[in-house]
């Protein structure tokens, strides 16, 4: 709640008390993690630094910390590292393939470049279907509870209007996907060339 609302202190605050009252949990190696990545974000290396020699196994938060001191080299090793390890959301495997991407196009390596881009793409291309597919889910609960409160009509034409809504809505959802999808294959055939 407080990394919400951008409130670092608060965030420290609560974070070594859940260590002192939950000392050697599962949990607390998850909350290294994203107090790591807490002292990047407020450019305070050292004491990120100092969390990340205990977790040396941590590659996406060392890439995040190399990264962010702009030693590039090292960062794309761990975060080439990063990508064969288990735990990682597709949200971070997207952004770890769109800086090496960017890495490997300041290097001039545009083949490596335009795979990885491709490969951050797909994960995008996944998690926007994702995204579509629970949204649709979402609209059918919805109707069904209401149905079931009987907050809708159940008279056998008054029911008509609300599904042609729903039909309309998934439609143009539908339609809305696939021209983003056609705007960024027009962006990547732009990419490829230059």
């Amino acid at each position: 709640s407080f990394i919400a609302l951008n409130q670092p202190d608060s965030v420290l605050y609560y974070y070594d008390l859940s260590y002192t009252m939950f000392p050697d949990t599962i949990r607390n190696k998850k909350m290294e993690k994203e107090k790591a990545n807490l002292y990047i974000q407020l450019k305070d290396y050292e004491k990120a630094k100092q969390i990340l020699i205990q977790n040396e196994s941590e590659y996406k938060e060392w890439g995040n910390y190399y990264h962010a001191t702009n030693q590039k080299d090292s960062a794309s090793i761990y975060y080439t590292y990063a990508i064969n390890q288990n735990g990682n959301s597709k949200s971070d495997l997207r952004d770890i393939y769109l800086r090496l991407s960017i890495y490997s196009e300041e290097q001039g390596n545009f083949p490596q470049a335009y795979y990885y881009y491709k490969r951050a793409e797909n994960i995008q291309d996944t998690l926007q279907q994702e995204l579509f597919i629970q949204t649709i889910k979402d609209i059918y609960s919805l109707r069904k509870l209401l149905r079931e409160r009987k907050d809708i009509p159940t008279n056998e034409y008054d029911h008509i209007y609300p599904t042609i809504i729903f039909i309309l809505l998934v439609g143009l959802s539908v339609l809305c996907y696939f021209y983003l999808k056609e705007k960024k294959q027009e962006k990547l055939g732009k990419y490829a060339k230059n």
